[in-house]
């Protein structure tokens, strides 16, 4: 069953929001089609640093994702992606042309 993870990035006063938004951006074009079992990515900037929605086939795809292509970036004392993602099942996902 796909699902919908909405994931809560906390702002780091220590970096430039701006700056980190495009490094993850870079890293999303690069490696989120590839990856097994996604379907489609947002973001964009929220009260307290960064949102993230996510589609994907399931919560195993996105879990393997995270581990192999997202946590090998992430500071030592970063929250798990249990703590930072709500995730939701869907019954169907349509996407239009671009």
């Amino acid at each position: 069953m796909a699902i919908l993870a909405i994931i809560e990035v906390p702002a780091d006063p220590s970096t430039d929001p701006a700056e980190e938004a495009e490094k993850w951006a870079q890293r999303s074009a690069r490696d989120l089609p590839a990856s097994r079992g996604f379907i489609f990515h947002v973001d964009g900037p929220s009260e307290t640093g960064w949102r993230l929605a996510q589609v994907w086939e399931s919560t195993d795809d996105l879990r393997r994702h995270f581990d192999e292509n997202v946590a090998p970036y992430l500071p030592p004392n970063a929250p798990p992606l249990a703590d930072v993602a709500r995730i939701y099942p869907l019954e169907h996902v349509v996407a239009g042309k671009r």
